[in-house]
């Protein structure tokens, strides 16, 4: 939300160490925490409220925390919540160098299936593969790229696509579902899609629109998940 008056201080999520704490507080001081819908964040000090700080372990650096915990819940919700991935699919993820995407590619992989990842150029492909990624196609090598992920999904398509590009390349993604594959529209990083003619779709193919913040969930809800994530 843009806001309303200035000076402002930017921000919505970040990570750090509780110096003060409330008399009814889950956390004591000295805490590692992380914390997500904290307007103001960037800054030195920050009052965030009790019911959004994540304990951080031992073994996550406040940088990885503070970067990772929003794409991470981004990526959970979308790969365990709004799409259970079933074990044995073959999914495909775009733009599987970015934040959400790489953790979308670890999410999807460790549930058993195989990741068919794009990215945009050459230099980001490793990190989709050390992402855990079963192949990974570089969108600005390929002339149909259409063509390249199926020949990879084999005759059938994928299964699942999780697409943040919006308009760029949804009419790929749509022709490489198989008969009841999912579209999952999480951004429009792309532009955003054209009105569209549901009878002009493959059939069977199923398009679901899903934002990434789970706003449906209560916040003990979303306290659960943030702790999974970390």
């Amino acid at each position: 939300t843009p806001p309303t008056s200035v000076p402002t201080v930017f921000g919505v999520d970040g990570a750090g160490v509780v110096v003060a704490v409330s008399a009814q507080s889950r956390a004591t001081i000295g805490d590692r925490v992380a914390w997500v819908w904290a307007p103001g964040s960037y800054a030195e000090m920050l009052a965030v409220p009790d019911e959004r700080l994540v304990p951080i372990p031992q073994s996550v650096s406040f940088e990885a925390a503070a970067g990772g915990l929003m794409q991470g819940l981004t990526a959970q919700h979308l790969c365990y919540d709004a799409v259970p991935v079933p074990e044995g699919a073959v999914v495909l993820v775009h733009s599987a160098a970015s934040g959400v995407g790489r953790m979308l590619t670890q999410l999807v992989t460790g549930r058993g299936a195989r990741v068919i990842a794009t990215v945009s150029s050459g230099h980001k492909a490793p990190a989709a593969a050390e992402a855990g990624a079963w192949k990974v196609l570089v969108r600005d090598e390929i002339e149909d790229l259409g063509a390249a992920i199926r020949n990879l999904s084999g005759p059938d398509g994928v299964d699942v696509v999780f697409d943040g590009t919006g308009k760029t390349l949804f009419d790929i993604s749509i022709s490489t579902l198989r008969y009841k594959g999912v579209f999952v529209h999480y951004g429009r990083a792309g532009g955003p899609i054209p009105s569209l003619s549901l009878w002009d779709q493959p059939d069977g193919v199923h398009l679901v629109r899903c934002r990434g913040d789970a706003r449906h969930e209560s916040i003990d809800q979303w306290r659960r998940h943030a702790l999974q994530v970390m």
